[in-house]
């Protein structure tokens, strides 16, 4: 049988009160990974206004995001061919109003295609409520 876990004693903090904050809070979180390379292992040369694109983006619409420094990636190519090894840049965003967000969503899915298709990634990555989503090639390159 297993253990009880025993309730948290930061459970009972009630940290907004504590720390005088004034928004509300959230557990809900955005995150797009930016890759410096594409499907060819070649240089994104524009990777700093993908970057800045997406600073812009989930700020206007969660009121504030974060790119942390890149960090080392890697990924293995669908067809087996080899691995790519990239510097992925994170950007982060707590959702500030939910409405908001939600009617944000075209706008995002938008952002994430553009960022596949343009800088010709195999698939495009990102995170909502610490759930990973990968959005893959076929769903936004046209095909001829």
């Amino acid at each position: 049988m297993a253990e009880e876990v025993p309730p948290s004693p930061v459970e009972s903090v009630n940290f907004g009160e504590l720390f005088a904050t004034d928004l509300a809070p959230t557990p809900d979180a955005v995150v797009i990974y930016i890759p410096d390379r594409d499907r060819d292992n070649k240089p994104v040369t524009d990777h700093e206004k993908w970057v800045n694109d997406a600073l812009e983006l989930l700020t206007r619409i969660n009121d504030g995001a974060t790119a942390y420094p890149p960090g080392e990636g890697r990924w293995k190519k669908k067809d087996g061919s080899g691995i790519i090894h990239e510097k992925t840049q994170i950007v982060y965003s707590y959702v500030t109003s939910a409405k908001r967000f939600t009617e944000a969503l075209p706008e995002l899915r938008d952002f994430l295609f553009r960022l596949g298709r343009d800088t010709r990634q195999e698939a495009v990555s990102f995170e909502f409520q610490d759930i990973f989503f990968t959005i893959p090639s076929s769903a936004y390159i046209v095909r001829e």
